[in-house]
């Protein structure tokens, strides 16, 4: 668990966080002329899109993967907005122990 979460941490920072605060740094007079909402949406939108194309998509894992992780990075960034760093990086590690540990061992249970 050590390593994913490490492994996690500048997944989070590299495609999370520090692309949307870029994005917003570099947007940031266009925030004050315009819909704040808006355009912090569009931002949270592109970033989302981001560890779907560079990573899932290009080592070619399928659509469904990709659009999944868009969706679930959303909901990430989503909390990131609403809360804070730590309960998005919390999400996710929380997804891992659904996805990894409890659903792999039903998974197992069930199949074999």
């Amino acid at each position: 668990m050590v390593v994913l979460s490490g492994h996690r941490h500048v997944v989070e920072v590299f495609f999370h966080a520090l692309p949307l605060a870029l994005l917003l740094a570099v947007l940031g007079r266009s925030i004050k002329e315009s819909n704040t909402t808006i355009v912090i949406w569009l931002c949270i939108v592109f970033v989302s899109s981001l560890e779907p194309v560079l990573v899932h998509l290009r080592m070619g894992s399928s659509v469904y993967v990709g659009v999944f992780v868009f969706v679930f990075t959303l909901g990430e960034l989503y909390v990131f907005r609403r809360y804070d760093f730590i309960s998005m990086y919390s999400f996710r590690l929380v997804f891992y122990i659904w996805w990894h540990v409890t659903w792999g061992y039903l998974r197992l249970r069930w199949l074999f």
